[in-house]
């Protein structure tokens, strides 16, 4: 970089004052451009106009002044074939639009943040496309999409070049000058980047003005003067440096093509440029690994590292392309590094080894699939038994809604007909007298008396079919009923002590559904029934509590003659009713000899909440 010098100061007269009729009104022009033979000034707050000058002076003639060309801040004019063919301009608010000379397109930059500047700075009309310099980064308008390249650019003005290449075709330069990171160097067709600031002699960080010169010179207009780039031509040298690979390769190693063991998977090459005007690390390096057909076996990689590495490398042969790129973006010649990675050795012992490994997998998969064909048939025997138990709850529920209704049938019915038998018989003739009438002719008090004996077996018969104590006061209350209400039916001689224990609250802890309430207390109906019918016992205990904290426990004591369940009269059906029923519930039911007495227990997995 070079800084320009002011010239020396000399002794002239100050120029003549221009004319009146021949200056335009002082506002801010913000942007000028030659666009189709006409002269075109942004002017701020008054819009885009078109300058004419004739004998009378200047006249201006507005060509936009909505809100944004009044914000109108660069120019830029797109050429086809060396004629004007459409007049870019920036606004301050971030909106870029094109005037081909009858009708305007408006076109909007992508927005990071509302609070933030948005505006366009500078725009740069390419064959690729439009370039966009704005405080929010730098952009570019490919066909009908607005791309980001660099978001992190404060960008103040753009200058599009052409520069030879190695195959001496030009190749096209996009310089950016920034408020905060100096002036940028862009190759668009290979992504690549410099930056120059201070220390390659800017004399200042801010950059707001670019302008070409002579053979490719560059002149910068930075907040401290105005500076001079010669941009460099010659292309630099790449050396290389080691391979390492199973061992370190030197230079001498790789002047033909290496031969590499079939155990290597991984390397690394490491290079160095050499140039006359670039620092060593101020290099950029491009590396790309090509197999033996010349297809790239990953992605090209422009790093700053000098260290190229490579992992999960296959038997066969491969090229190592790199290059270095200078601090002009001048790349070197391409160096080339040839190296083959040996065929491992036919392995007999694996070949045993995968013939006896492929044996036992299909042993394996032929015991699998017995083992998948029986767990298939495993589940199909679960699942027909648990259509087979639903089956049964099914026909359970149904006998319960069929007996609820036999039961209502009597108690709405047969019932209400008795009652209204009743009511005659209190009417007939002789109802009210104590006299006994012919032996041969039932008196009506003997027929109340028969059918208040048979209203109380239908009463008894409906709560054998529906118990009304459970609807009516709760499981656990049903069961001490049960057990009072059996010993309210025996006779006298017959009768014996009974006393009933249950945990507190338990009542609220239990979760059973109604068919299962019903099936309890229909097993606990039969076993106080075989008590009364066949125990003789003088007291009887019944205890309902919980165990293990979900398990529920109905259990019933009697010291009568005892029975272990072996025992199982073949005439009778209530013993098989129990375990029907505790089947169909997936309950337990068992007697054990108390000695003396019979202790008979019911057992409820997981329908209590822990308390």
């Amino acid at each position: 970089m070079e800084e320009a010098q002011p010239p020396a100061q000399e002794q002239t007269a100050p120029p003549p004052a221009p004319s009146p009729e021949k200056e335009i009104a002082k506002e801010v022009v913000s942007a000028i451009a030659g666009f189709r033979g006409q002269i075109y000034a942004a002017f701020f707050d008054s819009g885009v106009e078109r300058i004419q000058s004739g004998a009378g002076g200047f006249t201006r003639a507005p060509t936009f002044t909505d809100a944004a060309a009044r914000r109108a801040k660069c120019f830029a004019v797109e050429r086809h074939n060396g004629a004007d063919a459409a007049l870019w301009y920036g606004t301050a608010d971030g909106e870029l639009r094109r005037f081909d000379g009858s009708r305007t397109a408006s076109f909007t930059l992508p927005q990071k943040q509302s609070s933030a500047e948005r505006a366009i700075r500078s725009i740069a009309v390419t064959e690729r496309g439009v370039w966009i310099g704005s405080s929010q980064g730098l952009y570019l308008r490919e066909g009908d999409s607005i791309r980001e390249i660099r978001p992190d650019l404060d960008v103040w003005s753009l200058l599009v070049t052409r520069e030879p290449a190695q195959d001496n075709a030009p190749r096209e330069i996009v310089w950016v000058a920034t408020k905060n990171a100096g002036l940028n160097k862009l190759l668009p067709y290979q992504k690549v980047w410099a930056r120059f600031d201070t220390e390659q002699g800017l004399p200042s960080q801010q950059i707001f003005a670019l302008a070409p010169g002579a053979n490719g010179e560059l002149w910068i207009g930075t907040n401290r003067g105005v500076a001079r780039h010669r941009p460099s031509q010659i292309e630099p040298r790449l050396q290389i440096r080691r391979l390492v690979a199973d061992r370190v390769y030197l230079p001498e190693d790789l002047a033909a093509e290496l031969s590499l063991p079939h155990t290597t998977r991984s390397l690394i090459l490491e290079v160095t440029g050499v140039g006359s005007k670039t620092f060593s690390s101020q290099f950029q390096y491009e590396f790309a690994l090509l197999d033996k057909d010349g297809k790239e076996g990953g992605a090209r990689r422009i790093q700053n590292d000098p260290q190229f590495s490579v992992e999960g490398l296959q038997s066969g042969s491969y090229t190592i392309v790199a290059r270095a790129i200078s601090r002009d973006l001048v790349y070197s010649a391409p160096l080339n590094v040839r190296l083959r990675i040996q065929s491992a050795p036919f392995q007999w012992v694996p070949l045993l080894l995968a013939t006896l490994l492929a044996v036992a997998v299909a042993a394996a998969a032929m015991a699998f699939r017995q083992q998948f064909r029986l767990a298939t048939a495993n589940r199909a025997l679960e699942k027909t038994n648990e259509e087979l138990t639903e089956t049964r709850l099914r026909l359970a529920n149904e006998t319960e809604a069929e007996r609820s209704r036999i039961a209502r049938d009597l108690h709405d019915q047969t019932l209400a007909d008795l009652r209204h038998l009743l009511v005659m018989t209190d009417q007939m003739p002789g109802a009210n007298s104590s006299s006994t009438s012919d032996d041969s002719t039932p008196s009506p008090t003997a027929l109340r008396r028969e059918i208040e004996a048979i209203s109380s077996e239908i009463r008894h018969i409906c709560e054998d079919l529906s118990p009304s104590a459970l609807e009516n006061i709760g499981f656990l209350p049903a069961l001490e009923w049960a057990l009072s209400n059996a010993v309210a039916q025996l006779p006298a001689e017959e009768k014996f002590a009974y006393e009933f224990n249950c945990e507190a609250n338990l009542e609220d802890r239990l979760r059973l559904s109604h068919i299962e309430r019903i099936q309890l207390y229909r097993m606990v109906q039969e076993a106080l029934n075989n008590i009364c019918r066949h125990a003789r016992a003088k007291h009887v205990n019944m205890g309902v509590r919980a165990e293990n904290s979900t398990d529920l426990v109905i259990e019933v004591r009697d010291d009568g003659v005892g029975f272990d369940g072996a025992r199982i009269n073949k005439t009778g059906h209530g013993i098989a009713n129990i375990r029907s029923r505790a089947n169909l519930i997936g309950a337990k039911a068992e007697w054990k000899n108390a000695r003396p007495g019979c202790r008979f227990e019911i057992r409820k997995e997981g329908c209590v909440i822990a308390g």
